[in-house]
């Protein structure tokens, strides 16, 4: 076709093809023609169909490419110099070596590409004009102004910048199909960049070396990821939904797990910090080691295996679940409400198994079957003395650690001064409310589960401080809502006291409280924080306390029955006797309670 002819064709086959200065070649629409050797044109040609071209490629013509139509280039080494003459409102699919030389790729003005093969040395400007989607190939040595959007695998070598289209960092990656894949192959560092995983099992793949995230890239996880390889970051990683690394990682800056959000890994270094936030959730149950911190917030939750002593975990607020307690060797940090949990999921339940903080914020958990010891080492400079930590069935097989809150720390009167009430034991001497003495038999307790307990049987009653009397009780006092106290010669149950005022039902509980009853030899009045109150009476058995065991070992299976004090009992308010009534609404006026209350 040298001369000023013009072939139009549907289809063809062609191991070569000149188009001369004078002629023209039209691909029509629906049409495919192909090339195994090679297209050398110096004319025009028009595609509206497709066109695929191998074995070499010149042309110093023009080709335009019409809407819908497709040139694909084969074993081709090219340059930016081979697409001099070419308009594409199509798309040209390269399976070649695209060399820029430095120079510049402006997708505006390029038109859409795919490609299969290698774009190295140089800038592509990627304004969003063409909806630009890389299904696969691989960027060798590239910077990139406007987002990357991924919708297959990319391949990264020696380096990949990406900033955006005003040429500032940072620049974005979007990965939002399905399986969207980018492999950074050998040690690379990613940094000042913006990558979104925000679409099923999408991944990231350190391909045979180390992929550094670095100081300046964040990397936002919101639907199902997976990282491969070796990964080391600097930077920041947020998770929101289920964030999977199957090869090892290294911490050196942030990882925050939102609510919802979930991050597992096997082999795991943190040398930086990890925060659950409320709802996150983390499994690392591989090595874990380093000398970062791990915070679990507003109720989050995470499950560790083996971890390095210089690791800090800090129960802001959370769950820590352990699946080898023996092998745990970090430092547990604010350990110290009943929001915290530790749960020695390896641990099966024993009532005769103790806790005690010892010298040096040492928690020992010894177990009754084999007398062996589990050391938890909290935070040598916290405050934890006089917490009062407990044992209780997870319900699953292990043993939790809590915190008790509710009741604990109501202080009770003994001849020595008033302890807490979680402190007591069998054996020790309490004063009654008429000046005698008791030995204490057994001290009873009953974990009560908030969210699957009845509020009006089990919520705490607070009787605020002089409620009763004039500093009776001497400061706010917590019982269950059964448990009696003394009020004008009247038995009266927590509950029947509730006004609204000085005396409430507790509205929101903490997730997990402990009841502690006080057993003597008989059913009598004890002092807790100055205010008469009964001891325990067997109106429920004893089989409902956490540590029924306890009082086996010590009496055997038998129960015995005590009988209650001759004394009236109030069960309910419509119960209660006018006058006394009467009396605690005067008491709650001259508390200034009622007053304001109106006001």
């Amino acid at each position: 076709m040298a001369g000023g002819p013009v072939l139009s064709t549907n289809a063809g086959n062609l191991a070569s093809l000149t188009v001369g200065s004078s002629a023209a070649m039209n691909v029509l629409t629906g049409g495919h023609l192909n090339l195994s050797n090679g297209l050398t044109s110096t004319g025009h040609i028009d595609v509206q169909g497709s066109m695929t071209i191998g074995g070499g490629f010149s042309n110093t013509g023009t080709i335009d490419l019409a809407a819908g139509s497709v040139m694909q280039l084969n074993g081709i080494d090219l340059t930016l110099a081979d697409f001099a003459g070419i308009n594409n409102a199509g798309q040209i699919a390269l399976a070649s070596v695209l060399d820029l030389g430095g120079g510049i790729l402006d997708l505006a003005s390029f038109g859409k590409l795919s490609t299969s093969s290698t774009i190295v040395n140089g800038t592509i400007v990627d304004n969003g004009v063409t909806s630009q989607n890389w299904g696969s190939g691989t960027f060798d040595g590239i910077i990139y102004q406007g987002d990357i959007n991924i919708s297959g695998r990319l391949t990264v070598v020696n380096g990949l910048t990406v900033v955006r289209a005003d040429g500032q960092p940072p620049g974005t990656i979007n990965m939002s199909s399905v399986q969207a894949t980018l492999a950074l192959a050998g040690v690379q560092t990613i940094d000042a960049v913006v990558i979104n995983l925000s679409s099923t099992f999408v991944r990231l793949l350190s391909d045979e070396g180390l992929t550094t995230f670095g100081p300046n890239a964040v990397v936002n996880v919101s639907d199902t990821a997976r990282f491969y390889g070796s990964f080391l970051n600097l930077g920041q990683i947020d998770v929101a939904s289920y964030l999977t690394n199957n090869g090892n990682m290294t911490n050196d800056g942030v990882i925050t797990v939102a609510a919802g959000g979930r991050f597992t890994d096997t082999d795991f270094v943190n040398n930086g910090s990890v925060t659950l936030q409320a709802g996150g959730t983390a499994d690392l149950t591989g090595p874990l080691t380093g000398t970062g911190t791990i915070a679990l917030e507003g109720g989050a939750s995470i499950t560790l295996g083996v971890v390095d002593a210089q690791q800090t975990v800090a129960l802001v607020d959370g769950q820590l679940t352990l699946t080898n307690a023996a092998g745990f060797a970090a430092t547990i940090d604010d350990f110290d409400d009943a929001a915290d949990v530790i749960t020695l999921a390896n641990v099966s339940f024993d009532a005769g198994d103790t806790v005690t903080l010892l010298a040096g914020n040492v928690l020992q958990i010894t177990q009754a079957e084999d007398g062996s010891i589990i050391s938890l080492q909290l935070d040598p400079a916290g405050s934890y003395g006089g917490l009062p930590y407990q044992l209780v069935d997870d319900g699953a097989g292990g043993t939790d650690i809590v915190v008790t809150c509710f009741l604990a720390g109501a202080r009770i009167a003994t001849p020595k001064g008033e302890p807490a009430v979680e402190t007591l034991a069998a054996g020790d001497i309490v004063l009654t409310a008429e000046g005698g003495t008791r030995s204490v038999l057994w001290i009873g307790r009953q974990t009560v589960v908030a969210a699957f307990a009845d509020p009006l049987r089990t919520s705490p009653v607070r009787i605020a401080a002089g409620a009763l009397d004039e500093a009776i009780p001497a400061r706010d006092l917590y019982v269950s809502p059964d448990h009696a106290m003394l009020v004008d010669c009247v038995l009266v149950q927590a509950g029947a006291l509730v006004n609204g005022t000085t005396i409430t039902r507790v509205e929101h509980p903490e997730p997990r409280f402990t009841y502690y009853h006080i057993e003597l030899e008989d059913h009598a009045l004890v002092l807790a924080e100055g205010a008469p109150a009964e001891t325990f009476v067997d109106n429920v058995t004893r089989r409902r306390f956490d540590n029924y065991a306890e009082y086996e070992a010590l009496f055997g299976d038998c129960e015995a029955r005590l009988p209650e004090m001759d004394l009236p009992r109030v069960k309910s308010a419509r119960q209660l006797p006018r006058a006394v009534r009467e009396r605690l609404t005067a008491r709650a006026e001259a508390l200034g309670v009622l007053s304001a209350a109106a006001a």
